[in-house]
């Protein structure tokens, strides 16, 4: 068969097909009227530079094509050729993928797409009398749709339904059950359940990477952490998902059994006020804000003072009498205790300069937050003074001997001072207590 071109036609015969077509039609004309016909739609868009330019060149008005503006007759030979092509009835979803008018247009016209299969002739030829669900029982379409689950162990979602559910269409079960999951329901699978089911399945996948990343860590991982390793790794959720989830870290390390990094957000007032009684009693004193840092599930002082306007409120409202947790000395220098107001008041008396709550970074390599109470400087010599003033709390008494080991691996000259070597509060005595302590390095 000799091949045609689009040389074949001169520009008057392409114009005239165009023409010919909205005559008949009343409608202008589209590309895909044109596929598969002579000429083409892509000779004529080649011959002109565009659909468009053609259709102008015509004469043909421009505009976007509304459902209204289809007659009949062009809509029922939509249908003829759908079923020519196809050798399928026509079917509103068949249409569509095919570029047809969709259902609009033949509603406008038909009052139905079932009434205008009607008309064309075709509604008759149905293989599938059930076609339009019009005389299926509801036991039928319940049995369809336990035969169309059979295979599959979870419900799908909609649009996967949508596409795959056949005679009856999905359409049909929203007809006659207002959902498909309603429908559902009656055969046992229970969408709302599964979507519960695949919740809890989600959280505990979510809670078994946040325990992966600690193990990573070494360490409880902070909100901090879970941001980098999302971001970077992809290993774990975001941050927002665990808050959407558990509605807090803090709530999401209680559940993992860890130590909450962030204490004190979800304790209620008397939970606060229960802890500083707890406090007191293992300190067997009225606890200071300072001793707060050595308790690793307490809230921080700054929620205290949120929660109640001061620290000593709450003092007061937990039952316990409010001490000065703050102290000044001689020369107005802050003292978080009342030995290291003693000790201050004997270092400012005998005239030794000294600089206070110094980072331990400063002075060696090290990621500890850690300050030295006091740092000197006598006879050329740096000198680091730690008072340990709590020996009844196991979480200071770590802390304690960490301080201890870092100063003796970096060779720093530590001065450890202990309630015990108070023996007097007289600042003659304090002073005559250090000097011996000091000695000591000058002997050794």
């Amino acid at each position: 068969m000799e091949r045609i071109v689009s040389n074949d036609f001169t520009d008057e015969e392409m114009i005239y097909s165009l023409q010919e077509f909205y005559n008949e039609h009343g409608i202008r004309p589209r590309m895909k009227d044109f596929k598969g016909k002579i000429p083409s739609d892509s000779m004529i868009a080649k011959r002109f530079g565009s659909w468009s330019n053609a259709i102008e060149k015509a004469g043909i008005p421009k505009g976007k094509l509304r459902e209204t503006d289809y007659n009949k007759e062009y809509l029922l030979n939509c249908l003829f050729k759908y079923y020519s092509e196809t050798d399928k009835i026509p079917t509103i979803r068949g249409l569509k993928s095919k570029g047809y008018p969709t259902a609009h247009a033949f509603i406008n016209h038909f009052g139905s797409f079932k009434n205008a299969l009607i008309e064309s002739g075709l509604y008759e030829l149905r293989k599938d009398k059930h076609q339009f669900c019009d005389t299926y029982t509801d036991d039928e379409m319940l049995d369809n749709l336990k035969n169309y689950m059979k295979d599959k162990e979870r419900i799908p979602v909609h649009s996967i339904i949508k596409d795959e559910l056949r005679n009856p269409s999905i359409s049909a079960y929203e007809r006659r059950f207002y959902s498909v999951f309603n429908a559902l329901k009656l055969i046992d699978y229970d969408y709302e359940k599964q979507k519960e089911q695949d919740l809890i399945g989600l959280e505990n996948e979510m809670i078994e990477k946040y325990k992966q990343l600690k193990e990573t860590l070494n360490r409880v991982p902070s909100s901090r952490d879970i941001e980098y390793y999302s971001r970077k790794y992809k290993t774990i959720n975001s941050m927002s998902s665990y808050e959407f989830h558990f509605g807090s870290l803090y709530e999401l390390q209680v559940i993992c059994g860890f130590t909450p990094t962030v204490i004190g957000r979800n304790k209620s007032r008397q939970d606060l006020l229960n802890d500083l009684v707890k406090m007191s009693e293992e300190l067997e004193r009225t606890p200071s804000q300072n001793d707060l840092k050595y308790f690793d599930d307490v809230a921080s002082s700054s929620t205290y003072r949120k929660e109640f306007g001061s620290w000593n409120e709450a003092v007061s409202l937990s039952g316990l009498k409010p001490n000065s947790e703050v102290y000044y000395s001689n020369n107005g220098v802050e003292c978080l205790s009342y030995y290291e107001l003693l000790f201050t008041n004997m270092l400012e008396e005998n005239k030794i300069y000294f600089l206070k709550e110094e980072r331990y970074r400063k002075y060696i390599n090290t990621n500890r937050l850690y300050r030295f109470d006091y740092v000197i400087e006598l006879s050329n010599q740096q000198y680091f003074i730690e008072i340990f003033g709590i020996t009844c709390n196991q979480t200071y008494k770590e802390r304690t001997r960490d301080k201890i080991r870092l100063c003796k691996e970096n060779q720093l000259n530590l001065i450890e001072i202990y309630p015990n070597d108070f023996t007097s509060y007289k600042l003659e005595d304090i002073h005559k207590m250090f000097k011996e302590k000091f000695d000591l390095f000058e002997i050794n």
